[in-house]
């Protein structure tokens, strides 16, 4: 994606070169609890999962997979997750049409989908529908 503002450059300058640091557990944690309190187990799909780490900590109950328009990202989420979680580079339009999907409980990052942040939202596909949920991104570059 040539023209794709989030590749590493994008990782490095908006968060100071530590993701990690800026991305602590607690806060993955957090958003778990509230797709938990929907459904206990199953399957996940990350919808913008950046490097990978709310999959890190939703692996343990979910049957995890994850998406993002970052092709850095992606090779970073499944350096630090693969072989466990199955991930796909992309747009959240030209995802695998797939009923393993389709039921799925997803998050989503609304920096990657701006339009979609309201909480709760749900994602028809053509297999059916998941719930989605938008976790608030302000960016300090006006990306």
């Amino acid at each position: 994606m040539p023209d794709n503002p989030f590749e590493q450059d994008y990782f490095l300058t908006q968060y100071g070169g530590n993701y990690h640091r800026r991305n602590p557990p607690y806060k993955w944690r957090a958003f778990l609890k509230v797709i938990r309190g929907f459904r206990q187990s199953g399957t996940l799909l990350d919808i913008g999962c950046a490097l990978g780490l709310f999959l890190q900590q939703a692996r343990q109950f979910y049957r995890c997979s994850g998406c993002d328009v970052s092709h850095y990202a992606i090779e970073q989420a499944r350096a630090l997750l693969a072989p466990d979680v199955t991930f796909f580079q992309g747009e959240l339009g030209k995802l695998p049409a797939s009923e393993q999907y389709a039921s799925s409980p997803a998050s989503m990052s609304s920096n990657t989908f701006p339009t979609w942040n309201r909480p709760g939202k749900t994602w028809t596909t053509s297999c059916g529908r998941a719930a989605c949920w938008s976790w608030p991104y302000r960016s300090t570059t006006g990306r």
